[in-house]
């Protein structure tokens, strides 16, 4: 679990800084091969038995029911996050971003991109869509209550918490775990990456498509 920091209101173009050296980072990190045969050996973790995700339904970004088992796509990568997050959500998402793109490259299908809010409370599909839309205008952004949030984050053993406020403006810290799951078009989860590179991802989601894979 890593801890996401307060977001202090005038800080966009930090963040936005905050975002470009991280990317700089990713994209280095991505196309170096040293040391990643030791990093790599947990980074992804393949069910052995696809497990089959309950379904259920949140607002998307445009204010819409969104229900899971609906999707168009074949493919859907999952993440738990929140729109003020100002560092581990933003590079997740741009990571996120970058395999779209290396996908697209590679000439394979293109999965669903969700971000789950675990932040129901302030998390506003308009604020979603604001959040998102810089990135990607393909991306989803789903949110709701937070107890139903919570249920749907167990069916990925992810959890996540709501802290005291850090200071007299009531913002306050949320524990999440940074995870990506990957879900096949039955709801079923075939792999979790653990801060895995564009690289490897795109190796799984890649390999999910192949003849046989289901």
């Amino acid at each position: 679990m890593k801890t996401c920091r307060p977001h202090p209101e005038g800080m966009r173009s930090w963040r936005m800084s905050a975002i470009a050296s991280a990317l700089a980072l990713l994209i280095s990190l991505s196309t170096s091969s040293s040391g990643a045969a030791q990093s790599e050996q947990n980074d992804v973790r393949l069910a052995p038995t696809p497990l089959e995700i309950a379904d259920f339904e949140l607002l998307d970004q445009h204010g819409q029911p969104f229900r899971f088992s609906e999707r168009k796509a074949r493919n859907a990568l999952i993440y738990f996050g929140f729109t003020h997050c100002p560092d581990i959500c933003p590079v997740t998402l741009h990571k996120l971003k970058l395999l779209t793109e290396s996908l697209r490259h590679a000439g394979g299908s293109m999965p669903d991109i969700i971000m789950i809010s675990v932040d129901g409370d302030r998390d506003t599909p308009a604020a979603v869509k604001a959040d998102l839309e810089p990135i990607s205008k393909d991306f989803i952004g789903l949110t709701g209550d937070v107890t139903a949030v919570r249920a749907i984050a167990r069916n990925f053993s992810a959890v996540f918490f709501k802290g005291l406020p850090s200071d007299d403006s009531g913002r306050y810290l949320v524990e999440h775990t940074s995870q990506v799951y990957l879900v096949d078009a039955q709801s079923r989860l075939h792999a979790t990456f653990f801060d895995a590179s564009v690289e490897r991802m795109s190796q799984t989601v890649r390999a999910l498509d192949a003849p046989g894979a289901h």
